[in-house]
């Protein structure tokens, strides 16, 4: 699902900045997406990067279960920090949203609303 939300803003740029691609997009159509994007607005690329890294390291601390028995209150400590430089990078997109016109924040709705489902299920199980 991480990578989902990571083609969908691609794809949603693209899609604004009128960047011809093969619809739905995957992976192996991503290089070009991110080269003429790069040519457009070079920031894109480069903020939409670190988003995606964030996120793959939020998960894997997320499930770092050795520091979290170790050391509860350093692994507490990483997760927030991860989780609030997540929030910093979304904070950018949503600014370059703005400056491309492009519609991010429903993405990031639906992907919320995907994960709280998700999660909701996991407690009833």
């Amino acid at each position: 699902m991480r990578r989902k939300i990571i083609l969908n803003i691609y794809e949603a740029f693209a899609d604004q900045l009128k960047v011809e691609h093969q619809k739905p997009l995957l992976d192996e159509n991503l290089q070009f997406i991110i080269t003429s994007l790069n040519k457009i607005d070079p920031i894109i690329e480069e903020i939409i990067s670190a988003y995606e890294i964030d996120i793959l390291s939020l998960s894997y601390m997320e499930k770092e279960m050795e520091m979290h028995i170790k050391f509860p209150e350093i692994w507490k400590m990483q997760l927030q920090e991860a989780k609030d430089s997540i929030a910093s990078i979304k904070s950018q997109i949503i600014d370059l949203e703005t400056k491309h016109k492009v519609n991010i924040t429903e993405i990031f709705k639906n992907y919320e609303n995907q994960k709280l489902s998700l999660d909701d299920f996991s407690k009833i199980v």
